[in-house]
């Protein structure tokens, strides 16, 4: 058992009750801890309180709260901080995505790499750079453990610029293997999975169950309706032998020739731009649940406890109370992966426990695997200098090196347009 400090910035009313309740099945690994909650909306902070407040008390957890819009008030201290922030969401988002679209581009999601990422990383990464400064001062030795997309930039910026460890955290590769198990009518928990890549485009190299290879089966299997949205996914099988993860929306993104619709508007394999309504509408009806349990007297419902397959908690148990397990997560690739850059954040297995993070590596990744992603490390380096160096031409560049821009002067006019539009969040560039 140990006792720890776990500071989460970014305390939304969805996201950090579910924590918590990954917090309450590991209550006897972590018992005594104290959870600090930060979040720069004095009034999602409070509703997300009040909702933890209750069920700490309800179920008589082992834990202390405590709640801050200041980030430095918590982080004296800390041993992990989770991080799961966005700029004024809808509305930036919509800008990246309606500037794409004048420009030619349509996004199926916009917030990992093309355009999207590319403004997002911008405006993103300077705010974690704050924060990485702010734990340097108060909790070095702390781990930080990062939610928050662009993945790879925020990452790989953080490993440049500080000597945190910084581990980057996303479900896309458990989400990918329940929907394989759902299409393969076999229980979840009989899957083993085995990928490398980078966030948003990894690679299942080994699937099995109880030893048993499973990819014959697969591959063999009729094709899924477009509406299961694994056509991107399937395509991608069929041509490199290996599935990508976590679905199409995101894995789309990667490949230049899924991003520019045809003569009549419309994206290839029934792709299209990232529903903001349908995205925020079900967030907004997730918050008004929590604001009526914050404001209730009635007992919270069981689901509320549902463990969820998040890894920041079981990370921490592993690494405070010795209760090991093996995860995939985003961190520098060193030896993780031997045929791309050693410095390259990558999404790969590692191994946590007392001892801290072990590198499972997985060798070399089959060579045309490994040629989709080196365009984008190479790129992701370039945006990170960008940013690091406050460059706006380098940035512009960064985005010319983005496989999806296939037309300079509509990539410049873009980029350009993007830099305007968020300049007020981005500082000064040179």
């Amino acid at each position: 058992m140990a006792a720890v400090k776990l500071v989460v910035i970014g305390a939304s009313r969805v996201f950090a009750p579910t924590i918590v309740a990954d917090l309450w099945h590991a209550r006897d690994d972590l018992a005594g801890s104290t959870i600090a909650l930060c979040d720069v909306d004095a009034d999602t902070l409070g509703v997300t309180t009040r909702v933890v407040e209750r069920m700490v008390a309800e179920r008589d957890m082992p834990y202390r709260i405590e709640s801050s819009t200041d980030r430095r008030d918590l982080l004296d201290g800390a041993d992990y901080v989770i991080v799961a922030i966005a700029l004024d969401h809808r509305r930036l988002w919509t800008i990246d995505l309606d500037i794409a679209e004048k420009h030619g581009m349509v996004l199926t999601t916009g917030d990992s790499v093309g355009p999207g990422g590319w403004s997002r990383a911008l405006r993103t990464v300077p705010v974690f750079q704050a924060i990485a400064q702010d734990m340097d001062d108060l909790c070095p030795d702390a781990w930080l453990f990062n939610y928050t997309n662009p993945m790879c930039a925020i990452c790989r910026t953080l490993a440049k610029t500080t000597e945190l460890e910084v581990v980057g955290l996303c479900h896309g590769i458990e989400g990918t293997t329940r929907r394989l198990a759902e299409f393969l009518d076999l229980p979840e928990q009989d899957l083993s999975v085995r990928a490398a890549g980078i966030n948003h485009l990894q690679w299942i190299l080994d699937l099995r169950r109880n030893g048993t290879d499973l990819y014959p089966a697969l591959k063999a299997a009729e094709r899924p309706p477009a509406s299961d949205r694994l056509d991107v996914s399937w395509d991608l099988m069929e041509l490199y032998g290996f599935f990508p993860s976590p679905g199409d929306r995101h894995v789309s993104e990667f490949f230049p020739w899924y991003c520019r619709p045809a003569d009549d508007g419309k994206l290839p394999r029934g792709l299209f731009r990232f529903d903001m309504d349908e995205y925020f509408d079900r967030g907004a009806e997730v918050q008004r649940r929590f604001t009526e349990i914050a404001e209730g007297s009635d007992p919270l419902p069981d689901s509320l406890f549902k463990r969820t397959s998040e890894k920041a908690v079981k990370l921490i148990a592993a690494l405070a109370a010795g209760r090991a397990g093996s995860y995939h997560v985003n961190i520098p690739n060193e030896e993780s992966i031997g045929n791309l850059a050693p410095w390259a954040n990558v999404e790969v297995p590692a191994r946590f426990d007392a001892s801290g993070m072990t590198r499972e590596p997985v060798g070399n990744l089959p060579e045309p695997v490994a040629g989709t992603l080196r365009p984008w490390i190479d790129q992701l380096e370039l945006l990170t200098d960008a940013i690091v160096q406050r460059d706006r031409e380098l940035a512009l560049l960064a985005l010319l090196a983005d496989r999806t821009i296939v037309d300079v002067d509509a990539g410049l006019a873009m980029g350009r347009e993007l830099l305007d539009a968020h300049a007020d969040y981005l500082g000064e560039y040179h």
